[in-house]
């Protein structure tokens, strides 16, 4: 009898399939201008940052793509972003097919959405919401790019396109050859990805639970209210941190205050595992680096396009700790109880991302001996938490470096998924409780 699939091992498997198609079709005559100098390496790792909109190049998107190539980059970015089986849950609904319990678990464990209920409307609503943001942000950031810089339509509205698709499933793939620091003085597209990237990666129950909110009331779920909460922390924590620290340094010179505002505040949404830049990454600081790592570490929320631990595992976290400190056996968070195998599970989560990159850096920092701590630090940690920004090691990574970072990527995007189902899984109760003993810990 054939064994069948679980829910998490398809999750895998789509991933990994459109990996590697996405790949072949790159390597397909007409997606590159010099095909005899773009390797098959090359093209695994740019389909696998696509797929896992991460936005870590090994070669440049603006100049090695024909306007073919970057469509496939796009597309790429769009099911990777919304998740292989939710695009393959829509065909099967325009189909006008029943979607079965097994894809509905597929999707409830690509999205790491709590319920099994709702989940067909769930994704409806999904790819609405994604169709509503990505044209508006289309439209906008092709009518600056026609009036401001003078741009033919088709080159306006092609790089509008991909430019929204890329910031809203947080990749940070961008059709300039120094991503968007040619942008850095221009308000309209700063805002513009900004809240693109902001709305990607609040997670799409928060996003719908905001816009179905009934006029005057101010109820919000647990997970919105501390989505929100950190969310606002971390950009915060992000812009004050990147203004104290650059406000005289390279990166923010010939810069007035309020540009330097809008920089400081761009620069600290993008590590929130988007990776669009619009300072060059090797005149900033230590300081930042390390601001960047740790922003980038935590990343988006559940439930988005975007990656990390995930802004509600932090918030559980930092609930424990708070808990802990004041000698309370429950962990508590806005007059909720969060229940322990909750935290137990944010706890496995961090530990085992943390293991999971001391390891890959140390393998990293084996196949070159030109690589820094610090750069190969900041690599990986972009690579686990899908984020795509490089203090310039990516292009000079070595074959096998180049392997372990699409190994990271792939990782960072369903690791934590896998991880959280395995954690969730119904197990059967044990007939003997163990006798309980404390440890001295701390």
């Amino acid at each position: 009898m054939r064994a069948r699939l679980s829910p998490p091992q398809i999750v895998l498997l789509s991933f990994a399939v459109a990996i590697f198609a996405g790949s072949l079709v790159l390597m397909l005559p007409g997606m590159t201008s010099d095909p005899a100098s773009f390797s098959y390496l090359d093209a695994l790792f740019t389909s696998a940052s696509a797929v896992c909109v991460t936005g870590l190049i090994t070669v440049d998107t603006a100049t090695v793509f024909t306007p073919l190539g970057k469509f496939v980059i796009a597309f790429l970015i769009q099911i990777g972003g919304l998740g292989i089986m939710t695009g393959a849950t829509l065909l099967v609904i325009l189909a006008g097919r029943r979607v079965g319990l097994q894809s509905r678990l597929v999707v409830q464990e690509t999205l790491g959405h709590v319920r099994l209920s709702g989940i067909v409307r769930l994704v409806l609503a999904l790819l609405a919401m994604t169709a509503v943001f990505e044209v508006v942000g289309a439209v906008v950031l092709a009518g600056n790019f026609a009036l401001r810089y003078d741009y033919s339509l088709a080159k306006a509205v092609g790089y509008g396109a991909f430019h929204s698709v890329s910031a809203f499933n947080n990749a940070g793939f961008a059709l300039f050859s120094d991503n968007l620091e040619g942008f850095r003085t221009d308000p309209l597209v700063n805002l513009v990805v900004a809240l693109l990237i902001i709305f990607g990666g609040l997670g799409f129950p928060v996003v719908l639970e905001l816009a179905r909110r009934e006029r005057g009331s101010y109820h919000l779920s647990l997970q919105a209210k501390m989505v929100l909460l950190v969310t606002a922390g971390l950009l915060l924590f992000g812009t004050i941190g990147f203004l104290l620290i650059e406000w005289e340094s390279p990166a923010m010179a010939g810069l007035g205050a309020p540009q330097k505002v809008i920089t400081a505040f761009f620069q600290a949404v993008t590590p929130r595992t988007a990776g669009f830049n619009t300072v060059p990454m090797a005149s900033i600081g230590d300081a930042t680096i390390f601001i960047m790592i740790f922003l980038m570490f935590v990343g988006a929320s559940p439930e988005s396009t975007g990656g990390g631990i995930k802004t509600t595992t932090f918030g559980v976290i930092l609930a424990s700790i708070w808990a802990t400190a004041r000698g309370k056996t429950n962990v508590e968070a806005f007059s909720r109880r969060i229940g322990q195998g909750q935290v137990l599970k944010a706890l496995t989560v961090l530990s085992f991302s943390i293991a999971f990159i001391a390891v890959v850096t140390v393998l990293l920092l084996s196949t070159g001996h030109e690589i820094t701590v610090t750069e190969g630090l900041f690599e990986v940690f972009s690579a686990f938490g899908t984020v795509g920004l490089s203090l310039g090691l990516t292009p000079d990574l070595s074959g096998l470096g180049k392997v372990l970072i699409i190994l990271t990527m792939y990782t960072g995007r369903v690791g934590p998924v896998t991880l959280g189902v395995a954690l969730a899984a119904r197990q059967r109760a044990g007939r003997v409780i163990l006798p309980e003993e404390q440890l001295p810990l701390g």
